[in-house]
């Protein structure tokens, strides 16, 4: 992500803040990581840090170059919300919206996929339960109305 360099970018939903802490540190990003809870490694105590929902970030508007989301959307309970979720991300960002999802198919076991998840997440944070609602297909994830109101 080399275009990353010296742009302000905002990781929402960070979870451990490793992705943030290599994009400081490998990429040359001028990262903000945001998360519902606090659940860090200390490495990346250095970089500044929200505690905030997805639905209402506390930044101005085009505030940012890059807002970058890692498997957040299939963590919020309906699509009323995601597409909420997708609106307040695309808004503080002046350029830039990157949405790192797994995407369903029709091969895609929506079940098991769901029981894996949810059991790794608890792996990694057994003290923050990460409950899946839903998995989005490539088309689905398209027609998010990115617009804001």
């Amino acid at each position: 992500m080399p275009r990353m360099r010296d742009k302000t970018v905002l990781d929402v939903g960070c979870g451990d803040g490793l992705v943030s802490y290599s994009f400081q540190k490998e990429v040359g990003a001028i990262v903000t990581q945001c998360e519902v809870y606090d659940s860090r490694h200390p490495v990346t105590s250095e970089i500044p840090f929200t505690l905030t929902s997805a639905e209402s970030l506390p930044y101005l508007n085009d505030l940012l170059d890059v807002v970058y989301a890692r498997f957040v959307l299939h963590h919020i309970d309906s699509n009323v919300l995601v597409e909420r979720v997708v609106k307040e991300m695309a808004r503080v960002t002046s350029k830039q919206l990157i949405i790192h999802e797994e995407i369903a198919t029709p091969r895609t076991n929506i079940l098991v996929a769901k029981e894996y998840d949810e059991r790794m997440n608890a792996l990694f944070n057994p003290d923050h339960p990460m409950k899946v609602y839903n998995y989005y297909s490539r088309k689905k994830l398209n027609r998010l109305e990115l617009n804001p109101d």
